[in-house]
């Protein structure tokens, strides 16, 4: 609950509880800290209407498969939330080709092309953000991972990977990509390739839940890890 502020300012403070689950089932790690968040005027909006993305990083020590599940107290109505995910982490030090998580996101245009750029970017990152990823037809969507452990080539130093994107609605392809290759000549570092892919929401996308998933093959690795994958839900609404 937001609570009004002088200047026209809105406030709200909440507890916020992190617990991280091991696959024995046992808690791998634990966070709480207190969050405060002001809003001003428009931003105050936007929120009502869409809610709020609110982002926070935990630190990971070791691999594995992981249930994350989080709870929030709104102090000033007491309130309780929570929600939970399944996450897994790649193991990076054993040399075999990973991909990261994929982040979704709408492609905003820039500021020069529409004088309401700042506004309407602001109620995109709520309404399209990590958490809550839902878009419409007509929607350019970027996604973007990172790639670890591409084996490079004797004589370029450099890796041979290539991409191909694949979305999914109730577990049948909609959509099936052809492959590309990554350009890896320009990156800063070889250990981590970070790449990044859009796609246009057209009219074979209807209201509903779909699954977007990337591939990445490897032609240099040994057969067995050539490939690695990764993917991502995400929501067209009207």
């Amino acid at each position: 609950m937001f609570v009004d502020e002088p200047g026209g300012g809105h406030k709200a403070v909440f507890d916020l509880g992190i617990i991280l689950f091991g696959e024995n089932g046992r808690v791998a790690d634990q966070q709480s800290r207190l969050v405060t968040l002001r809003l001003q005027n428009d931003t105050y909006q936007s929120a009502l209407r869409n809610g709020i993305v609110y982002s926070l990083d935990t630190p990971l020590r070791l691999p594995g498969a992981f249930q994350f599940r989080i709870a929030l107290r709104d102090q000033s109505s007491s309130r309780i939330g929570s929600a939970g995910q399944f996450i897994q982490v790649p193991n990076v030090a054993n040399g075999r080709l990973a991909l990261s998580g994929l982040v979704l996101l709408k492609d905003i245009p820039d500021k020069s092309e529409s004088p309401n750029a700042n506004q309407q970017g602001a109620q995109d990152a709520i309404s399209t953000g990590p958490a809550v990823r839902q878009f419409r037809q007509g929607d350019k969507l970027i996604f973007a991972y990172s790639i670890y452990n591409g084996q490079p080539d004797p004589s370029t130093h450099l890796p041979q990977l290539s991409a191909q994107t694949r979305i999914f609605r109730d577990g049948k392809p909609v959509l099936t990509g052809t492959p590309a290759a990554i350009e890896a000549a320009t990156q800063s570092s070889l250990k981590r390739i970070a790449s990044v892919g859009r796609l246009q929401l057209g009219s074979e996308f209807p209201p509903g839940e779909y699954v977007l998933q990337v591939l990445v093959t490897d032609r240099l690795a040994n057969e067995k890890q050539q490939i690695a994958s990764q993917w991502i839900d995400f929501e067209v609404v009207k």
